[in-house]
């Protein structure tokens, strides 16, 4: 796919996201001053819903040009096409699998091991895990040696990160970590 197909299909799904959204910003603008009409009759250009209605409607009128430029150029079935090839590529992507599985360690750090480790126990160990996982082909194709200094690197690291964050944040600023 050269690149001037696959923007074809990028004009056509931030069309519709940016379309989705200002109708969004629309509609949020529409109940502020549905809300605000409760206090009392004020015009709508007084009140807090406004300005996202202000700025939603060229965001729609945007969206739909950009839409009908993507349609010009090539057809719903064509970029309904390079939508399902993008999508099969991405969830074979190993960069996908990687976010995926860091994204789920990050959750896990935030909403279990800081509650039970606290923030020493839980940063240290979260930020050795991370590392890890973003060098895991290279630990993969590493001699003993190599995967002991790695680790070693990522503790010293680790220890270093969480110490000043630590010192700086509780001792210095007097700022409660979690």
């Amino acid at each position: 796919m050269d690149s001037r197909g696959s923007s074809k299909h990028v004009d056509f799904v931030s069309a519709l996201v940016f379309m989705g959204l200002s109708i969004y910003v629309i509609a949020s603008g529409r109940n502020y001053y549905q809300l605000i009409q409760v206090r009392g009759d004020i015009p709508f250009y007084q009140s807090p819903g406004f300005f996202p209605v202000l700025v939603g409607v060229p965001m729609l009128i945007c969206s739909i040009m950009l839409l009908a430029r993507s349609l010009k150029k090539s057809g719903l079935g064509e970029n309904l096409q390079n939508i399902k090839e993008a999508a099969i590529a991405l969830v074979k992507s190993p960069v996908i699998h990687k976010a995926i599985v860091g994204s789920v360690w990050m959750g896990l750090y935030i909403f279990v091991l800081l509650q039970s480790l606290g923030f020493v126990a839980a940063s240290l160990l979260f930020l050795v895990v991370i590392m890890t996982l973003l060098q895991f082909e290279k630990l993969r194709g590493s001699t003993k040696k190599g995967v002991v200094l790695l680790f070693a690197k990522y503790i010293g690291v680790s220890v270093c990160s969480v110490g000043f964050t630590y010192v700086l944040f509780q001792i210095i600023f007097r700022v409660p970590l979690p």
